[in-house]
């Protein structure tokens, strides 16, 4: 039986005496993330590791910080997003469709082109429910109408999923009810109130990390497994319920996003991200950031300093000034009764020696020695930090550091990188099935009755399981490793796959004419000479050879032919490409004999001069003739030496060609 809430239950919700038993703690594991990545100033971080600082010192902290650790997190966001480039990534609908349903407004209309805010549900998905995967697994999904008002007669209901991150979910009680605080304000306040407290929620969430979430003007929805609530805070402070939807699901539709198990307190289960393990490190490397900040303005601006005869123009050199109760440290010279000022170019000045004081140094002018070389060392550990935040979620290849660092070589681990982003994937898949579920149940309910009909209409969500994350470089740097480490040739040619897909995933005519040649050359691994040899042994039919040699030409040829040429199976594309490579071989077949008839297949022996008044070939000088030596007649052949052989030929009559 569902809850039954009193309004006083309601009020110390609203108002914030009483919150459930992990509310605090799903805050504080949120802001732990959410400080890296909104890139807002960790201030509790700074105030805890230096606790002894002045007010006006953290405030300059807080003044020149820049968000450093904003960068792993969003790199790692970035390749998650990947999933939706996955080939496996698909929202299959059926189109076995009740007729009763408008076809404008079936539930695959609604999801891929209608979908409030967003037109399709998949960037609702990759935008706010995939961030708030990495950054908030105690974070809610509720299904709610778009407009929360009352739907008439037979319009068709709009149903969006919201999510409410740890901060607004003040009760979660699974299949039984949710208070939820929105972040719209009252419409009961006036305008300038509303201004007024815009203006103050930034300035309270920074300074609280998201903690203190009961100010004035707030919206809250009670939500149970049969209706829909709206509460809303007046001028007065009192809370009144404003608009009340009836949905008949018999169950709630609000769940807790999926996240990795912490513990369970009750009917509540306190969870964390898997991007959660990157916190240590981003904690050290912004509380170090911001020490590096400050220690290259104390370490690289140079300072003078010199001694110091000018007295003050305050106090003339006493170190105090009259006040009201008689005399007071003068403000300006802070008692030394010598002029000084404050700025990085600042001189720092010493005072002349008195009585039984040391030599003033000799000049009385010179720079204050530094040694920047502890600034590379806080910068080296800020970037070691950064890679161990990468690597506690197995992606340390996105660092921006070289290949090599201190000798040992930035590895990647496509196995475990595909076990994060698979874990990433799965989690998306339950929200999108879960959404879906409940947008059609609110949307048809009323217009399908059978369940069986209903469950027939959701779409088909699979996990996708190939993702492309890594780098087109990576791959030809590991193509380059594995083809001089002598690796299969099969093996070789589905890397050179893989890196034409990435290429060319922007351009999919390229990458469907890139694919097909490499799908469907019979030799990819061999040289045209290593082509001809295999035909001349007889290992490879002369047909595909010439297939090997022209592919490309044929598949080019294809394409421009047949524009539905790339949807074709491999089986197809073949029979295509063997017809053209057949015309090739009859082509190449009657240019071959037109050779042979003009020319003939017989040539001279190389070591034969050619007959009289024939100039020799090309490249070949006639040999010098001995001087005093008469040269033999024309008529007889020489050998290689120029000797007549012995015994002497007879001499052949020249024979004219017979004419053509």
């Amino acid at each position: 039986m569902p809850t039954v809430i009193s309004p006083q239950e309601l009020k110390a919700r609203f108002t914030g005496f009483k919150v459930n038993l992990i509310y605090q703690d799903s805050i504080d594991l949120y802001a732990q993330l959410r400080v890296h990545a909104d890139g807002e100033m960790p201030i509790r971080l700074i105030r805890e590791q230096r606790p002894n600082e002045s007010d006006a010192v953290q405030k300059y902290r807080q003044s020149i910080y820049e968000p450093e650790t904003q960068n792993p997190i969003e790199k790692v966001l970035g390749v998650l997003e990947k999933i939706r480039r996955s080939p496996d990534w698909m929202m299959q609908f059926s189109d076995d469709i009740p007729p009763i349903i408008n076809e404008e407004e079936t539930l695959e209309i609604y999801l891929t082109k209608k979908y409030p805010i967003y037109d399709d549900i998949e960037y609702w998905l990759f935008e706010e429910v995939l961030r708030t995967l990495g950054l908030d697994a105690n974070a809610v999904i509720a299904v709610l109408p778009k407009d929360f008002a009352q739907q008439e007669g037979t319009e068709y209901m709009q149903p969006i999923g919201q999510v409410f991150n740890s901060p607004n979910v003040i009760e979660f009680i699974p299949e039984d009810y949710a208070v939820l605080k929105s972040d719209e304000l009252s419409s009961m306040l006036s305008p300038e109130r509303q201004m007024q407290i815009m203006n103050n929620q930034k300035a309270l969430q920074t300074l609280t990390s998201g903690a203190n979430t009961f100010s004035k003007g707030q919206v809250y929805y009670v939500i149970t497994t049969s209706s829909y609530q709206k509460w809303e805070e007046a001028e007065d402070g009192k809370y009144l319920l404003t608009n009340t939807i009836m949905h008949g699901l018999n169950e709630l539709p609000v769940f807790q996003v999926p996240g990795k198990f912490m513990a369970r307190r009750g009917p509540y289960t306190l969870k964390k991200t898997p991007l959660f393990p990157m916190v240590p490190h981003l904690n050290k490397a912004a509380r170090e950031s911001n020490d590096l900040d400050a220690g290259v303005i104390m370490h690289l601006y140079l300072e003078k300093w010199r001694v110091n005869n000018i007295p003050c123009t305050d106090c003339h050199g006493t170190g105090q000034v009259a006040g009201a109760d008689g005399p007071t440290t003068c403000h300006v010279c802070k008692g030394t009764g010598y002029a000084t000022g404050k700025s990085p170019f600042n001189e720092i000045l010493i005072r002349p020696q008195g009585l039984g004081e040391g030599n003033i140094p000799t000049p009385p002018v010179g720079y204050v020695d530094k040694n920047p070389e502890i600034l590379k060392v806080q910068n080296d550990r800020i970037e070691l930090h950064l890679r161990k935040a990468l690597a506690a979620v197995n992606m340390e290849h996105l660092s921006e550091t070289g290949m090599n660092q201190s000798g040992t070589a930035k590895a990647y681990d496509q196995d475990e990188v595909n076990n994060v982003i698979y874990t990433f994937a799965g989690m998306l898949v339950s929200v999108a099935n879960t959404t879906a579920y409940f947008i059609n149940e609110l949307r048809y309910k009323n217009i399908v009755p059978n369940e069986d009909d209903r469950k027939a209409m959701l779409p088909i969500i699979p996990i996708p399981e190939k993702y492309d994350v890594v780098s087109t470089s990576y791959l030809f740097s590991e193509y380059q490793t594995a083809k001089s480490a002598g690796i299969n040739p099969i093996i070789l040619t589905e890397m050179q796959k893989e890196i034409g897909a990435k290429k060319f995933y922007a351009n999919p005519t390229v990458a469907d004419f890139v694919n097909t040649v490499m799908n469907l050359d019979p030799f990819p691994d061999k040289t045209t000479e290593e082509k001809g040899q295999m035909e001349s042994q007889g290992l490879a039919a002369k047909i595909d050879v010439v297939l090997s040699n022209y592919i490309n030409d044929f598949v080019r040829r294809a394409m421009e032919e047949d524009k539905d040429f790339a949807k074709k199976s491999d089986a197809e594309k073949r029979e295509v490409l063997e017809e053209y490579a057949a015309e090739k071989v009859e082509e190449l077949s009657a240019a071959s004999q037109i050779k042979t008839d003009l020319f003939g297949d017989e040539e001279p022996p190389a070591d034969e001069e050619p007959p009289e008044g024939v100039p020799p070939v090309e490249g070949e000088e006639p040999e010098e003739e001995e001087v005093g030596k008469p040269a033999p007649p024309a008529n007889v052949p020489r050998t290689a030496t120029g000797k007549a052989p012995f015994p002497a030929a007879p001499a052949k009559q020249a024979v004219a060609p017979p004419a053509k």
